[in-house]
């Protein structure tokens, strides 16, 4: 495909995904309070989320062994998930909920890994950088979660599932004007790819990032609810939210000036680690609403900007490019295992020794991840890695 049409094609299929997603799954907790759900109800549908999510990428990950195959699946969770935010809007009651969102967790993780091997694979060789692509995903969560706080001033979620339905489907015919790659190009590339794993280092990486990305998971699962609970109104949530995803799209935007200071990927990692260590101990500090919603969410959006751009990097630096899309799978499943596990005891918790407790809980268990990071070896770049095409 051509520069332009790949352009014309990638960019509105992140915008319109991640808007989809943005309107689907952020306000799951809000969303079950709406609906009068107890504690335990609310804790054990968050847990279940993640368990699906690890059991959608698995197993619709062992079919997508080439690009066709992956495209075509990558559409399969499209259709899923028009339909399934289209039941969302008539679910209202325990047992509705739980199936649906378990529907929904099991293909709502998988079309994300789909849409970026794709994109890797053919802006490779175009000059294009991946963060180019990738701010469009940013972009579409900006503009969602500023219309949903206009929406959910005057619409109940139950509307607000109608948009989210229609971005799937936007996103679906989008994705027929994509194609796969020839064959030929497709063994070069896998040939290109192959090399040595670190398997010491990949271990040690996999438990850093696990119990870090998995706690911080769990914290951001469960904000809203302290939030709420600081008697924040929801659709304040989701505008200050969107404030927060700004940030993220700016730091994604001079990512090409700021990959001159941050050569080292560790290190780069390691900073955005500590942000996000910051905005979650400020839950245990800060009982303003506003203050708290400001800064831990304005954090969390330069934290994660910087991830997106470098945690690609530390896998392919010990693994290359073959094994790279497996382990990627492996560590996104084994994280959503941790954040199931702790949002399923979230509410017992919580409920005993108060919000800040448990949330100082979490900050040290994100502290204990980045300090095994420092253990990981640095590996060996790839030169497409140092060239910054796959970032």
């Amino acid at each position: 495909m051509s520069k332009k049409r790949l352009l014309l094609t990638l960019c509105p299929i992140y915008l319109f995904l991640w808007m989809g997603d943005a309107l689907l799954t952020s306000y799951y907790a809000l969303y079950f309070i709406e609906n009068g759900l107890v504690e335990w109800q609310q804790s054990l549908l968050l847990g279940i989320i993640p368990f699906s999510l690890f059991l959608g990428c698995i197993v619709l990950g062992h079919f997508a062994k080439n690009r066709a195959k992956t495209l075509w699946l990558f559409r399969i969770c499209a259709i899923m998930e028009t339909g399934l935010a289209l039941c969302y809007a008539f679910c209202n009651d325990f047992p509705s909920l739980l199936v649906v969102t378990i529907f929904v967790a099991f293909f709502n993780g998988a079309p994300f890994t789909f849409i970026e091997s794709h994109a890797a694979l053919a802006l490779e060789g175009t000059k294009i950088r991946y963060s180019s692509i990738r701010m469009f995903g940013t972009l579409g969560y900006i503009v969602s979660l500023g219309v949903g706080a206009l929406l959910l001033k005057n619409l109940p979620f139950r509307d607000v599932y109608f948009f989210s339905c229609g971005f799937f489907a936007v996103c679906l015919i989008v994705s027929f004007l994509l194609k796969p790659l020839p064959k030929k190009e497709a063994a070069e590339t896998v040939e290109a790819g192959s090399g040595t794993v670190d398997k010491k280092g990949v271990a040690l990486l996999l438990v850093s990032l696990v119990l870090f990305l998995g706690a911080f998971g769990a914290s951001e699962f469960l904000l809203p609810v302290r939030l709420k609970e600081l008697g924040l109104p929801d659709a304040d949530y989701s505008l200050i939210r969107a404030i927060g995803i700004v940030g993220e799209f700016a730091v994604l935007l001079i990512m090409p000036f700021l990959h001159r200071f941050f050569t080292n990927k560790k290190v780069a990692f390691f900073v955005s680690g500590t942000i996000l260590v910051v905005a979650t101990g400020l839950v245990c500090f800060v009982n303003e609403p506003y203050a708290l919603a400001y800064s831990n969410l304005v954090l969390t959006g330069f934290g994660k900007a910087f991830m997106f751009a470098y945690q690609v990097h530390l896998f392919e630096n010990l693994t290359g490019k073959d094994k790279l899309g497996k382990i990627l799978t492996l560590n996104r499943g084994l994280t959503n295992v941790v954040v199931g596990s702790l949002n399923l005891s979230s509410s017992s918790f919580y409920l005993s020794i108060g919000f800040p407790a448990y949330f100082g809980i979490i900050t040290a268990l994100e502290i204990v991840g980045l300090v095994i990071l420092i253990f990981v070896p640095k590996g060996k770049p790839s030169p497409e890695t140092s060239e910054g095409v796959t970032e």
